[in-house]
């Protein structure tokens, strides 16, 4: 289905589809969203999972990712950004990408996680290399195994956080209980682990396609920056046009099968 009516209906009806991973049976027919899955061995965190238990970690999530939460961060995200600037200011060229793009959204996502922030270093080349190592390349056992390297050094973050807890969403998922239960660390981490995906790769991706295609038509740059009320609208159209997740699916599952 792509039609948005059609989509949106079938969302609706969590009975008719399932979005879950089953790690633990290779023969499932429950095996997630992603396509290709270049990762069989590790779950997109709650993306791959159904609700109730989908909307408990959502619920965490949401009183980090909401407007107002983020607009808290925003004088953070200029410090960043000037200090990337200011880094290469006096080679007197600047790379859009490497030199911001790619850094800026990192580091403010382990601000949000509340991960030491030098360690977007880490964590930086494999989110991106999943993403864009296309399947039939040389590449992708080498990527899988910067993906399970990446989720292991996660794993150390979260027992760590659980002696010296930093404020952050790591702290809250460990805080939350769903039927009076801690959430299992499987959980934690693969909601991580789906938080660093979505900060880095494709927010540098959505920031680097907007602003391709307005180096490429100058004189719509122009109209926003006379007019910045503009920038939500645009954003958001930026957001549809250039969507920098493509390929995931959830698979239909017969009610009689759940």
């Amino acid at each position: 289905m792509t039609g948005l009516e059609e989509v949106s209906a079938f969302l609706r009806r969590p009975g008719l589809f399932s979005a879950i991973k089953d790690l633990s049976n290779p023969d499932s027919p429950f095996r997630g969203i992603q396509i290709p899955d270049n990762n069989p061995e590790i779950t997109a965190g709650f993306l791959e999972m159904d609700p109730p238990l989908q909307l408990s970690y959502r619920h965490v999530l949401n009183s980090y990712m909401s407007p107002t939460a983020i607009r808290r961060w925003e004088p953070l995200v200029r410090d960043f950004t000037n200090a990337c600037v200011n880094d290469v200011i006096e080679s007197g060229r600047l790379d859009f990408v490497d030199d911001i793009a790619n850094i800026v959204p990192a580091v403010l996502t382990m601000a949000i996680l509340g991960l030491p922030l030098a360690d977007w270093v880490i964590y930086c080349e494999p989110t991106h290399a999943m993403v864009y190592t296309p399947p039939d390349s040389p590449d992708p056992r080498r990527v899988q195994q910067a993906s399970m390297a990446m989720v292991m050094r996660l794993g150390e973050c979260v027992a760590e956080a659980r002696l010296n807890p930093r404020p952050g969403i790591i702290k809250a998922l460990i805080e939350a209980e769903v039927d009076g239960q801690p959430l299992s660390d499987e959980g934690i981490i693969g909601t991580t682990f789906l938080v660093i995906g979505g900060g880095f790769d494709t927010t540098t991706s959505l920031t680097s396609s907007a602003w391709h295609w307005l180096s490429d038509h100058p004189n719509e740059r122009a109209r926003l920056l006379a007019d910045p009320d503009r920038l939500d609208t645009a954003t958001e159209e930026f957001l549809r046009f250039f969507s920098p997740s493509q390929g995931d699916v959830p698979r239909s599952a017969p009610v009689w099968s759940r």
